[in-house]
């Protein structure tokens, strides 16, 4: 089963310089090749993303930009967006359907699987589906 990885080196929310990315793949090797793909695809080698003119902006990433240690997240199996815009998904190791983002134990509500998480999530009032007319 796929899942979802986030990397994250730097300080992308507050620092000078930064990045995130989201990838989903088999485990963190898979991953990490993955995400190594895509920026060889975009040329990271040249570092420049921009120019216009004489105007440009150049990012370099070293020999080896991406690693394990890079990985700040890992989501398993499907995610659903509640209706304040919140992404959530299933634990499978806790049972629970959780907030991406909470990592604490305990964190989230008990299910037996995603559409059950889905289903509670719509007793509390996260999800309220469609309006109807």
């Amino acid at each position: 089963m796929k899942k979802s990885y986030h990397f994250s080196r730097g300080n992308s929310t507050s620092g000078p310089v930064g990045y995130c990315a989201r990838v989903e793949a088999e485990n963190a090797q898979d991953a990490i090749a993955k995400l190594k793909t895509v920026l060889e695809e975009l040329d990271y080698t040249s570092g420049e993303l921009w120019s216009s003119g004489d105007q440009y902006l150049q990012v370099y990433f070293g020999d080896d930009p991406i690693s394990e240690e890079d990985i700040d997240e890992i989501n398993h199996g499907s995610y659903i967006r509640d209706d304040n815009g919140m992404l959530w998904y299933f634990d499978e190791d806790e049972g629970r359907i959780k907030c991406v983002g909470d990592d604490t134990e305990g964190g989230g509500y008990l299910c037996i699987d995603f559409e059950h998480g889905v289903w509670v999530l719509n007793q509390y009032g996260y999800i309220t589906g469609p309006e109807e007319d």
